[in-house]
């Protein structure tokens, strides 16, 4: 069922679904546009902040704390907390952000719930490397890891080697599948597609 309003591209409408997102509302405030996405879970959240994060975002220190963070970018501000994820769109698009879009983020942010506990799907995270890790890079993929269909939903972050990066993931694997398997999986669909 489509529980998000019209006005949301089908793109959007797709990704929300593919992250597994309850519901979503939006609302104009003035110049900003708003848009808080009830996610159901922390793992939910981080997928649409994941995919929706750009290369040119800037660190929110305001929106740091335990299962949240956020950025900035031209006119815009993103964020999660907890199961909830929220987009605050300013008119001034060549700001960073805009005075009136971070102060409206955070104040949003003020009256989320802090989760108690730690989302235990996301302490799957802590597999991954801390060494050269880019800060903030986590993403949550549901499925196609990397592009791979026959890949599983799982987790990767970016890392910074010199002029070079890189990412990697940490997949769990569906039962009865071995890595090896989904290896042989993963290097069959690459050559089928021509890599």
């Amino acid at each position: 069922p489509n529980v998000f309003p019209d006005i949301f591209p089908a793109k959007i409408v797709q990704l929300y679904n593919d992250c597994g997102v309850l519901n979503a509302a939006d609302a104009d405030y003035g110049s900003e546009h708003v848009i808080l996405v009830d996610s159901g879970t922390a793992i939910n959240a981080l997928c649409v902040f994941g995919y929706e994060k750009t290369l040119d975002a800037k660190p929110i220190d305001e929106a740091k704390a335990p299962q949240g963070e956020g950025y900035r970018r031209p006119g815009h501000t993103f964020a999660r907390r907890g199961r909830y994820y929220l987009r605050v769109v300013g008119s001034n698009q060549s700001s960073g952000g805009g005075k009136n879009a971070l102060a409206l983020t955070q104040t949003i942010l003020n009256t989320l719930p802090n989760p108690s506990e730690p989302d235990p799907a996301l302490e799957k995270l802590k597999t991954l490397p801390m060494i050269g890790r880019i800060p903030g890079s986590d993403h949550y993929m549901p499925y196609g890891v990397f592009g791979f269909t026959t890949m599983p939903r799982g987790f990767s972050a970016d890392y910074g080697c010199g002029e070079a990066g890189l990412s990697i993931a940490h997949l769990g694997l569906p039962p009865g599948l071995t890595a090896e398997q989904l290896l042989a999986r993963a290097l069959k669909e690459a050559l089928s597609q021509g890599y």
